[in-house]
């Protein structure tokens, strides 16, 4: 299983399913592989806690070199489950605390 299908896979608790119902593998593999995140990709809107997702950027940030803070909020692609745009501040703020699912992100990332 690669990344993208384990993300998609576990993105039950990290996804808000209702405001992207129609986010599919091949959508999230081009916002994680995108060179400029503002051309035609779809909006993801997080289910979880920023301080979860925050988590998940760093992670992901060690594989996908562009996917990063700074180019998610450039993007205006991401949103929070309340429908704000997610900021390179909030996730930065966010890195300074240990999220609460983290042994549940770490075990996705160990099964890659």
């Amino acid at each position: 299983m690669n990344i993208s299908e384990l993300l998609l896979y576990d993105a039950k608790w990290w996804l808000a399913p209702k405001k992207s119902p129609m986010l599919s593998k091949d959508d999230l593999v081009s916002v994680l592989t995108s060179r400029d995140l503002k051309i035609g990709a779809a909006q993801i809107f997080i289910g979880c806690e920023t301080l979860e997702f925050s988590y998940i950027v760093k992670k992901l940030e060690l594989s996908f070199s562009n996917f990063n803070p700074t180019s998610i909020d450039s993007s205006n692609l991401f949103y929070s489950k309340k429908g704000n745009a997610i900021k390179k501040g909030s996730l930065y703020n966010a890195n300074q605390r240990e999220p609460y699912k983290k042994a549940e992100i770490d075990n996705i990332f160990n099964h890659l």
